[in-house]
Formats: C-alpha cells, sequence, structure tokens
C-alpha cells in the first residue's frame, strides 16, 4: 500500500490587525507549492480584533491588560476546530512581555499545538542569506522596539545590526504605522502618500549608515513589501517567512502516525 503524507492544519490568530492576518493567510497560500485544490494545507484564520488588546500599548506601560490572555483563548478556539500549527500574525506579540506569558498558559493548559515564532524564524533566514555580514535594520512598532525582541535575537545570532534613535522610531518608522489621520493602520486599504513620503526618508536614512537588509517588523508593513522605495535593499517579510515556515511544519509529520492513521483508514 502506498503510504501518503498526512498535512497537519495550519491556525492563524488574527485580528492584529485585521489586514495583517489576512496578508498572512494569502502568504500562505501563494507559498504553497499545489498543482490542485486538494494539493493546499487546510487552513484556518480567526480574527477578533475588538477583544485584543494593543500590543504596544501593553509594553509601554505594563498596568494595562496583557494581550497575551486573549491570544491564548483564540490558540484555544484554533485547536478545538483542528488546527495543529499555529502563528500569530504580529511581530509585538512576540515581545517577551506578551509572548513568555502565552508560553506559560499554553503549557499550564497542556495545549496540544505547535506554535511558531515569526521572530526566530526571520533571523534564521537573515542568518542563512547573510553570508558577507551585511548590516540589517529594523522597522518596527514602539513596543517591539523597546522589547528588543528582534535586537536580541539578531545578536543571539551574531547578525550585525544598527540601533535607532529613539526619537527616530518615535517620530518616523512608529509614525508610519500608528498615526491616527494617516498611518497604516488607519489607512490599511489605500496607502496614505505621507506614509510613502516617510518611508523615503527612512530608507535613506539606513542607507546613509551603510544598511543592506531590512526586516519588516511590523505585520502593517509587510503591505508596503512591493513598494519600489525599497529598491536597492533587501527586504525580510516578516509575513511572508512565517507563512513559509508554517507550511514546512505543517508538511512534516511522523511517519508512524501516518502509517497507523492510513492503515485504519483504509481498513
Amino acid at each position: 500500500m502506498e503510504i501518503k503524507s498526512l498535512k497537519k492544519t495550519i491556525g492563524i490568530v488574527g485580528g492584529m490587525g485585521p489586514h495583517s492576518g489576512a496578508d498572512l493567510f494569502r502568504e500562505v497560500l501563494n507559498s504553497e507549492q499545489a498543482n490542485s485544490d486538494q494539493d493546499y494545507c487546510s487552513s484556518i484564520l480567526m480574527s477578533f480584533p475588538s477583544e485584543i488588546t494593543d500590543r504596544t500599548e501593553f509594553i509601554m506601560d505594563p498596568s494595562n491588560a496583557n494581550p497575551a490572555e486573549t491570544i491564548v483563548e483564540v490558540i484555544r478556539k484554533l485547536e478545538l476546530v483542528g488546527a495543529d500549527v499555529i502563528g500569530i500574525a504580529c511581530n509585538t506579540a512576540h515581545s517577551p512581555l506578551i509572548w513568555d506569558r502565552i508560553q506559560e498558559l499554553l503549557a499550564i493548559h497542556q495545549f496540544d499545538v505547535t506554535l511558531v515564532n515569526m521572530v526566530e524564524e526571520v533571523s534564521k533566514e537573515i542568518l542563512k542569506e547573510n553570508q558577507s555580514n551585511e548590516k540589517v535594520g529594523i522597522l518596527s512598532t514602539n513596543g517591539t522596539y523597546l522589547s528588543k525582541v528582534y535586537m536580541n535575537q539578531l545578536e543571539k545570532l551574531q547578525i550585525p545590526s544598527v540601533s535607532i534613535d529613539w526619537k527616530f522610531q518615535n517620530e518616523k518608522i512608529h509614525r508610519m504605522i500608528y498615526d491616527p489621520e494617516f498611518g497604516i493602520k488607519s489607512n490599511p486599504r489605500k496607502i496614505d502618500d505621507r506614509v510613502y513620503q516617510i518611508l523615503n526618508e527612512v530608507v535613506a536614512w539606513f542607507e546613509e549608515r551603510n544598511v543592506q537588509k531590512l526586516i519588516l517588523g511590523c505585520n502593517e508593513l509587510s503591505l508596503l513589501k512591493e513598494c519600489h522605495e525599497f529598491q536597492g535593499l533587501t527586504t525580510y517579510d516578516s509575513n511572508q517567512i512565517l507563512a513559509q515556515a508554517l507550511l514546512k511544519k505543517a508538511h512534516t509529520t511522523n511517519n508512524a502516525e501516518n502509517v497507523t492513521a492510513q492503515l485504519q483508514t483504509s481498513n
């Protein structure tokens, strides 16, 4: 009897923001090597934006409710409907104050899922391609910036990165994402021209510091991945890299489990 691989089901914790979760789902579809509908992995996107508190607000003021609690509730829902391999469509949610609490709750409640870490996957991808030891810049929210989650992971892998001063981070990079009038979160369907104007300044700032690679370390920034402003720089889209890692995990199954399951099905 021919034994075929059993693919696992991918779960996506969306809603942070909603368009970022949808973009991750699209990246899962676009990254799949499929010739027919049946070749695709099963995928489940859950988006509860009104229920998950803002990640950056929590990191700026930990007296606020930790979004980890609601994120774990979404993971529980995903597990209940059959998800095996799960990704969180938010870079800031991977900051230690949030991520460590998620891991703690998953262990307490004994969830039977594999949670894939976006920041680790992006950093591993850079390490794989960074043989010439080029400098890496990070575009992110203030929450991700303050948590140093990317900086620490790059340092751990001995990848050179460029430090950003707080004024530039807060007034330029974070503003592209969060400005209430023209930021990407306010206008995800049609990016405001002022975002592109700031992006030009940001790219020039990194180029002046001999940065060759940029991490799009906020999922809203994934919506800018095709921008010509990045011309000449290598960009690492966190959504795209997470999607590829989720697919790799979903296609990796235990051979013994496969044989048992398919023998039972055939009987």
